[in-house]
């Protein structure tokens, strides 16, 4: 549901929009260079920019089960004072750009391609019911086969990918429940792609409707990404899996692991994880790593504080919310100490959130749950307008050409 549903504030005309939009090709390539004008009508307008932000509905079944965050899809346009989103496009790489090498790179979907390594994951027992809507509208699915990691869970699960064309999104739709539309080639994936707990199948089996299950990203160095998230957020890997014929592998994340209280954990682990995928030799132009080190550099060169410029890469990033004052405040000061620039924003006198770039140039969100005083210069997350209004987008950065 949006979020504007889920606020029981939608527009009426909300539905209609959407469908007429698909009719109109919303859902398939661009064919003009700024497609989206076509569909202005369906994002939610921002006093600085525009939004398109929605929440799953999962039900797990039994109430015991049902111990599960809110977990969000957004995307956003953040314009700031017009003009300035264009600005934070440095280093003479745009968002444009990149949204045409994953078109480019996964083309029709016949093939696996690193560039699914970025992609969120979620979990449905019903397959058939995205497969024959996608493939009714035209919209290329891979669909995968792949062994368990765990010889106690069923020996195989099944995927659906999806690229939505000309953007950075890439969903995987995990189940232990084959699909069945005859117009899908089930391929053979030779790896795990999701470390399941024998618990936590218990409640996915008996749910309706997609839950969440992970976050992925590429790198080119595993150990790099588990040196990061040692240091600065005290976190070791829950799996780390590797393929002894080809090389690829992957580290895998849980934040939760380091709550204060086993009794805030959620009863599905939703995970973070990063793939290493030596060989790329099938890419057509651009590898993974080519996209990493781009955007490592970019953070480098321009990330470097919550004072200056905000590089549009940090609108790539996943949240983690409620984080206790005292972890928020260790962060920062790690950052700090290595040198490494990141965003604030704050509500009232407080710091409400940060961003911190992470290995690969995307970028952590972490939302504050406690009262962290915002220093000088932290910029009010919804500044007021001339008429006194708050108004969400409106900042002014400072980014150099």
């Amino acid at each position: 549901m949006t979020e504007a549903e889920f606020g029981r504030n939608e527009r009426p005309d909300f539905s209609t929009l959407v469908q007429d939009a698909i009719g109109k090709g919303a859902a398939l390539q661009d064919d003009s260079e700024h497609p989206a004008s076509s569909f202005d009508d369906v994002a939610g307008h921002e006093a600085c920019g525009k939004s398109a932000r929605v929440r799953l509905a999962t039900v797990l079944g039994e109430s015991d089960y049902n111990t599960l965050s809110a977990f969000h899809f957004h995307g956003v346009f953040a314009d700031a004072h017009p003009g300035s989103a264009e600005s934070r496009e440095v280093g003479g790489l745009t968002v444009r750009d990149v949204e045409r090498i994953f078109q480019e790179e996964l083309g029709d979907l016949k093939e696996y391609s690193p560039w699914m390594d970025i992609h969120v994951a979620i979990y449905d027992n019903d397959l058939d019911s995205y497969a024959h809507r996608l493939l009714d509208h035209s919209v290329p699915v891979l669909a995968l086969r792949w062994p368990s990691a765990d010889d106690r869970l069923p020996s195989h699960f099944y995927s659906l990918i999806v690229h939505v064309p000309d953007t950075q999104e890439v969903f995987e739709v995990i189940s232990t429940t084959a699909p069945s539309d005859t117009r899908l080639v089930v391929r053979d994936f030779p790896m795990t792609r999701h470390v399941f707990q024998e618990e936590e199948l218990v409640p996915l089996t008996h749910s309706s409707g997609p839950t969440q299950l992970h976050i992925s990203r590429s790198h080119y160095d595993l150990d790099a990404v588990k040196a990061h998230y040692q240091q600065f957020f005290r976190m070791t890997p829950i799996h780390e899996v590797r393929d002894a014929k080809t090389g690829v592998g992957f580290v895998s994340f849980w934040h939760q692991t380091v709550s204060p209280s086993g009794e805030d954990r959620d009863s599905i682990r939703v995970q973070v994880m990063y793939w290493n995928r030596p060989d790329q030799s099938m890419t057509v132009a651009h590898t993974t790593a080519w996209l990493d080190r781009r955007l490592e550099q970019i953070n480098s060169q321009y990330m470097l504080s919550y004072k200056s410029c905000w590089p549009i890469w940090g609108d790539n990033h996943y949240t983690v919310t409620k984080v206790p004052t005292a972890d928020f405040q260790m962060v920062q000061r790690k950052y700090d100490e290595a040198g490494i620039g990141y965003m604030l924003f704050r509500k009232e006198e407080s710091t409400f959130t940060g961003y911190f770039p992470m290995p690969g140039g995307m970028y952590l969100e972490l939302q504050v749950f406690g009262d962290v005083p915002a220093g000088d210069g932290v910029r009010n997350w919804k500044p007021k307008n001339e008429e006194g209004q708050y108004a969400l987008y409106c900042w002014e950065f400072t980014c150099p050409p």
